[in-house]
């Protein structure tokens, strides 16, 4: 099966969804994977060594007008594609119904805040989303989301993202740096709580460095790592 993925967000580009569309690429045969995106510094450098084909468009952002769409309907067309891949809904999955292949839909959770605050948003979102032939959140509360949205019958294929144990297997103690500013002390608090089960797990024995002052250093302080 041909596989043709359009996205603004992809590597050498750094972010959290262009690593986890990588991750997932870069696991399918390299000849049945076509990647459209955008031109960023160090792409060229980037594309040549990789095993699959990355086409970029000569500029910034991908934006679905029709110039666009009749681009990719002639590389479907030319290549054989047989489902088309939006690792993110908007904007570019509102070209998905006019490029005449199934396609899926990766959902992360954040569309849905844009949606509630850009009138019309919603309703493109849902678009987007009803016409899909699936639907693929990354995490349980981006899948309670969609089926909010679109109804319990939704085409829904949960994809989470993993942890590559070759990357991240060390036991050695890692130390891990957090700026205590005083907006994020309830997320240093769980953090640390997180790191604490991670130690108990067997995965490896962290540890936390907490940079910051007062009550921050309480939290570290009171949470033993070891």
């Amino acid at each position: 099966m041909r596989l043709l993925v359009i996205t603004n967000d992809f590597p050498p580009n750094p972010g959290g969804i262009e690593n986890y569309i990588y991750s997932l690429v870069r696991r399918w045969p390299a000849k049945d994977v076509v990647v459209v995106t955008r031109r960023m510094p160090g792409g060229d450098e980037f594309d040549a060594a990789q095993e699959f084909e990355i086409l970029r468009e000569p500029v910034g952002t991908l934006i679905p007008k029709p110039d666009l769409v009749r681009r990719m309907s002639a590389l479907v067309a030319g290549r054989g594609i047989d489902v088309v891949h939006f690792p993110s809904s908007l904007p570019l999955g509102l070209m998905g119904e006019g490029l005449g292949r199934p396609y899926a839909v990766s959902v992360h959770g954040g569309e849905f805040v844009l949606a509630s605050r850009i009138p019309g948003a919603r309703t493109a979102l849902k678009a987007v989303c009803k016409k899909a032939a699936v639907l693929l959140p990354e995490s349980s509360f981006a899948e309670s989301l969609v089926r909010r949205l679109i109804g319990p019958d939704a085409t829904v294929a949960r994809v989470t993202c993993g942890v590559d144990a070759e990357r991240y297997g060390s036991a050695e103690p890692v130390d891990i740096g957090v700026d205590g500013e005083p907006n994020v002390r309830p997320a240093l608090a769980n953090q640390v709580s997180q790191f604490t089960k991670v130690g108990r797990s067997g995965l490896g024995v962290p540890r936390e460095t907490a940079v910051g002052f007062g009550v921050y250093r309480f939290y570290a302080a009171t949470e033993p790592l070891e």
